[in-house]
């Protein structure tokens, strides 16, 4: 039987980054706010009533109770999260809905999220899913015919290829029972003990558990935007890798260089932070060219890059695509990757949550924003 809904129906990303945010504000006491938008890039026209539909699930959420067992399995997975915040998220927290602010007009879904930087931020994942399930129980859509071949198919050609790659698309994907199915088929092709590729992970938490694989999982956007607003843009990623490495060092060094550009990201980048860091995200931009501008940062910086690692999770749309990402430039680099819809909702729900203002204490309102690689993703 396929896991229902539960208050760890959120990537695992968003634990990670939620430690520190929630750190900035319980233990240092800055009492950070911040403001999500939902954002549909598809321009879905939603049906008559699919608001009142939505608000139910969101006030279901409030109700999701702890559940010590994925508790003790994500202390398990990320040892690097203190006893105390996990408990935290598990026994105090809950999903309030009077943070949320929904409406519908015409076939136009509106939603804001404001409150404490450390408790409104979890909202953006179980949100999503719960968008993303409904619109497929209102608009009828199911998988393709014959998915289950297609995924057999091109997961043991991905493991043939030598390309290791995770399952990261929980958020939107077609329904949960498609998502846990897409999973135990997965698991067939899993990475073994001197395979080169293979399946190897899921970044939503409670999957992950229900599977027994790995928490898959570093930072998002909205942290390095959060420092943005509290230390100024020009600081933002500077101070947000210092945090990092100082929180979390190696256990999640995978840096996300894209929030105003990889350019500016990789041009204040020490040689010191390269070589603490594992490796990078690639999250938008054309493959080649991200992975030509990584491997020219670091011979600039006089490291070696076969020893740090490139994860792709721009979304690779055919099979040929995400083995391209072992054979360009192959044993300069190590290669992964974190794919979504290609496994889990053919119908591409691009639908976002992104922080969009930020204030600390009583002081004002400051608008953030994400520029990305590519200007179809900015949000402001």
């Amino acid at each position: 039987m396929t896991l229902k809904k539960t208050r760890y129906t959120t990537d695992g990303y968003k634990l990670s980054v939620g430690y520190i945010l929630w750190w900035l504000n319980m233990v240092m006491g800055m009492k950070i706010q911040g403001r999500y938008m939902f954002v549909d890039r598809n321009g879905t026209h939603y049906p008559d009533g699919f608001a009142d539909r939505l608000k139910d699930k969101f006030v279901e959420n409030e109700e999701l109770p702890a559940r010590p067992e994925i508790a003790s399995y994500l202390a398990e997975k990320y040892p690097f999260l203190p006893d105390e915040y996990i408990k935290w998220y598990d026994r105090v927290f809950y999903f309030d809905s009077s943070q949320i602010d929904l409406s519908q007009k015409g076939g136009d879904l509106r939603i804001f999220y404001e409150g404490p930087i450390h408790t409104v931020k979890h909202h953006e994942i179980i949100s999503l899913f719960d968008i993303s399930n409904l619109t497929t129980k209102v608009f009828g859509y199911k998988p393709e015919s014959n998915w289950q071949d297609r995924i057999h198919h091109d997961a043991k050609a991905l493991k043939e290829k030598g390309v290791t790659h995770s399952h990261g698309g929980g958020r939107r994907a077609l329904s949960r029972d498609h998502h846990d199915e897409v999973l135990g088929i997965l698991q067939k092709y899993k990475k073994g003990v001197g395979d080169k590729g293979g399946f190897f992970g899921e970044s939503f938490i409670d999957m992950a558990w229900a599977h027994g694989l790995p928490i898959m999982g570093t930072m998002g956007h909205e942290y390095p935007m959060t420092c943005a607003g509290v230390w100024g843009v020009e600081n933002a990623n500077k101070k947000a890798r210092e945090i990092w490495l100082n929180m979390y060092g190696k256990n999640l060094g995978y840096w996300l260089d894209d929030t105003w550009g990889t350019e500016w990201s990789d041009m204040d980048m020490t040689k010191d932070e390269a070589r603490k860091f594992k490796g990078s995200r690639h999250d938008s931009w054309p493959f080649e060219w991200y992975v030509d501008q990584k491997l020219g940062m670091y011979k600039r910086l006089g490291i070696d890059s076969r020893e740090k690692e490139i994860i792709t999770s721009e979304g690779m749309k055919t099979l040929k695509d995400i083995i391209h990402t072992v054979e360009y430039r192959a044993g300069e680099f190590k290669s992964a990757a974190l794919l979504g819809k290609y496994w889990s909702n053919p119908f591409a729900y691009n639908i976002v949550n992104k922080l969009v203002a930020v204030k600390v204490g009583d002081g004002p309102w400051k608008d953030v924003c994400k520029i990305s690689n590519d200007m179809s993703k900015a949000i402001n």
